[in-house]
């Protein structure tokens, strides 16, 4: 029997982590790109703070501040989520890491953000026919489709090609 049983539970920052990522991973899914994943890290910190960041291809989608006096989430500037025309990021302040899951729609907000603002490489590929009678992209190669711009497409809705044709 090679299974391990912890009889602890899962800290609070462990519970955080799975239920993030869980969200993160259902939103990749719905977009297109199953199998991708965001990758949750602890980052060094020179006070006695514990800093985290959530990030997707390379950019942060939110950074998770939990020091002894204050606990925050740090969002990337965007309208949706409370924009500052001055900063990078948006500080959101909350009671302590338990409240995170009630952010989990600014989350997939800022993640969404990120999906759509990444460089477009190509139009679309040969599987465009099979992706519209689909409704989401079905490339295998999930790096490659994240190039593709029909992919994007797709997920707002509009269908070029296929049975499920929706625009004119």
């Amino acid at each position: 029997m090679n299974e391990q049983t912890s009889f602890f539970e899962p800290t609070p920052i462990e519970k955080v982590k799975t239920t993030v990522l869980n969200s993160i991973a259902d939103l990749l899914s719905e977009n297109g790109l199953s199998g991708m994943t965001a990758k949750f890290e602890k980052l060094t910190s020179k006070s006695s703070a514990e800093i985290y960041s959530v990030s997707f291809s390379g950019n942060i989608i939110v950074r998770i501040y939990c020091g002894k006096k204050v606990t925050f989430l740090e969002f990337p500037n965007i309208d949706e989520i409370g924009a500052d025309g001055f900063k990078d990021f948006v500080k959101v302040y909350i009671n302590s890491v338990k409240e995170i899951p009630e952010y989990l729609d600014n989350i997939r907000l800022s993640c969404q953000y990120i999906l759509d603002r990444l460089p477009k490489e190509f139009s679309c590929c040969s599987r465009y026919m099979e992706c519209s009678n689909a409704k989401t992209c079905i490339h295998t190669d999930k790096f490659f489709a994240i190039g593709c711009f029909y992919r994007k497409v797709l997920h707002s809705g509009r269908v070029f090609y296929g049975v499920n044709r929706n625009i004119d």
